[in-house]
């Protein structure tokens, strides 16, 4: 058994900040740019299609070779991905350019984050106090990197920002690289489906209208709130703030009454969603401090739940199955919630009934025996 050392959250730290500082204003930026809502919808489906495609080769890679070796190909592309934004994106198929990169360095960073945080489960039994800890180390990097991004946006240039965010990312191979780390495991997505219950997979793509909304969420406050950087940056401060608390006290609950907790939290979570959708004015702020506190509330139990299931199978083979199912899923939703109506609002609505009924529906972490 490898014992892996303290090392991984400042990793996850590094690498999380480097991401929040360029991630929480991609498509705003897009929208500044002065490409539509339909075009960023667009590029946000060539991601998720992406994913699908590339997912299983850097899962067959790092699974053989290593993770470590294939994160620095993983800077690289980060590199060409955002000065490619920065000096070349001027049209449609510019955008689409762009997402292929974008997605060739996060389809790794997502690969090699989920192997080395099961890895370390793997070898815990509080999956929820651990988890925790994962949560704890996201909030706490992206806190400021909203307030930090749009200063540098509005004050210098996006140039600026990459190279301060790839200077972070350039750093994380020096704990990286002193993790150690499984290699040798073959992932499989049929083995995935063999062993998740049919109302797990249910569950779980009625939960993807969460990762739907969270990604068009800063869109929809620049659009139809306010169109700053620094209004964005400061929900998103707040998001942090109210969250990183709630998180500590919570996650040492959740590994005794998962159940328990997931229609509450659905519940609370869509009813924060829907005042924020109907509210124009800075009154939004203070809503957004409650959403803060019960998303992280409803991402804990989500999150203990995936990885308590994941800690019970091969966990190459989960992570790579419950991404390409989970990617597929939203793919699907984009498609129907999108594209029929052409409406960013109606996509928020619509994503908000999925996550309604995905709290009707039991995340269930009893594996089901392989036939």
């Amino acid at each position: 058994m490898i014992e892996n050392n303290k090392k991984l959250p400042v990793f996850l730290f590094l690498t999380g900040l480097s991401k929040s500082l360029l991630g929480l204003f991609n498509v705003i930026y897009l929208a500044k740019l002065g490409f539509s809502v339909t075009d960023i919808v667009t590029w946000q489906l060539v991601v998720y299609i992406g994913y699908l495609i590339l997912y299983p080769i850097s899962s067959f890679i790092g699974g053989k070779y290593g993770f470590k070796r294939l994160f620095p190909f993983c800077i690289f592309i980060f590199f060409v991905c955002y000065l490619y934004l920065n000096f070349f994106v001027k049209t449609t198929f510019d955008v689409i350019i762009y997402a292929i990169l974008f997605v060739s360095w996060t389809n790794i960073y997502w690969m090699t984050k989920y192997h080395l945080e099961f890895q370390y489960l793997k070898q815990n039994s509080k999956v929820g106090k651990k988890v925790g800890v994962f949560l704890i180390v996201s909030q706490v990097a992206s806190l400021l990197s909203g307030i930090v991004s749009a200063f540098i946006l509005e004050q210098a240039s996006l140039f600026i920002l990459i190279v301060i965010s790839g200077i972070i990312m350039c750093s994380s191979l020096i704990p990286l690289f002193t993790i150690q780390e499984e290699k040798g495991k073959v992932a499989s997505i049929k083995d995935y489906f063999q062993v998740v219950p049919a109302t797990t997979l249910f569950h779980l793509f009625l939960k993807q209208g969460f990762n739907v909304i969270e990604q068009f969420f800063p869109l929809y406050l620049y659009l139809y709130v306010k169109q700053s950087y620094s209004f964005v940056g400061i929900v998103n401060l707040l998001l942090g703030l109210a969250s990183i608390v709630f998180t500590y006290f919570i996650s040492k609950k959740i590994d005794k009454k998962k159940e328990a907790y997931l229609l509450l939290s659905t519940v609370l979570l869509c009813s924060v969603y829907l005042l924020e959708m109907n509210i124009t004015s800075n009154i939004i702020l203070i809503i957004v401090f409650a959403e803060g506190i019960v998303k992280q509330f409803f991402s804990i139990v989500g999150d203990n739940n995936y990885y308590a299931l994941g800690t019970k199978i091969s966990y190459s083979s989960y992570i790579l199955g419950s991404r390409f199912y989970m990617n597929v899923c939203r793919i699907l939703i984009l498609l129907i919630a999108f594209f029929l109506n052409q409406s960013l609002p109606k996509l928020m609505y619509f994503c908000i009934g999925f996550i309604i009924l995905s709290g009707f529906v039991p995340f269930l972490t009893d594996i089901k025996n392989k036939h």
